[in-house]
């Protein structure tokens, strides 16, 4: 799924088994929820199947993610720099270098 909200629900809602939202109409759901509550700009543009808009109708799913998003944030997200990137990048280019070298050893 393309969605920005995707990987944001799914650290939200990480008490939950993260394979409920593997029936798309479930993570759609729970996406416009998100929106009515917390009114981010960048949105979705997709349509709205009606499987979802079916369970934005069953109170109970409707009240447990109403009072997620209402909720005080229970965790912290961070996102890695570019910096942070290469750092790591380089350091599994030196990882696999050795295992290279090991592996040549081992061959001869």
């Amino acid at each position: 799924m393309n969605s920005p909200v995707f990987f944001i629900l799914l650290e939200l809602l990480s008490p939950l088994n993260r394979s409920y939202f593997e029936k798309t109409e479930r993570l759609k759901a729970a996406e416009l929820i998100a929106f009515e509550i917390l009114n981010p700009v960048l949105r979705s543009r997709g349509a709205v199947n009606r499987s979802a808009s079916q369970l934005l109708s069953d109170k109970l799913f409707y009240e447990m993610f109403r009072n997620i998003f209402k909720g005080n944030p229970t965790g912290n997200i961070s996102f890695p720099s570019l910096s942070d990137a290469f750092e790591r990048m380089n350091e599994l280019e030196q990882r696999i270098q050795k295992l290279e070298t090991s592996l040549k050893k081992l061959l001869k």
